[in-house]
């Protein structure tokens, strides 16, 4: 079931360093939108350059 819980659950894998568990439940086809005005800006369509995005640190 998809609750609040389940979505926190899924998220917190980002926050802790684990993106492999996050991305276990991303679909193949996903389209992602990054906002602003930042070179990581724009649409990525593509899981496994969201995978590889995921791993760069913005400060």
């Amino acid at each position: 079931m998809i609750d609040q819980a389940w979505i926190i659950e899924i998220f917190s894998h980002l926050e802790n360093g684990n993106p492999q568990v996050f991305f276990e439940h991303v679909s193949d086809d996903v389209v992602w939108e990054v906002t602003g005005t930042h070179p990581l800006a724009g649409r990525l369509y593509i899981k496994t350059r969201l995978h590889y995005w995921n791993h760069l640190k913005i400060k």
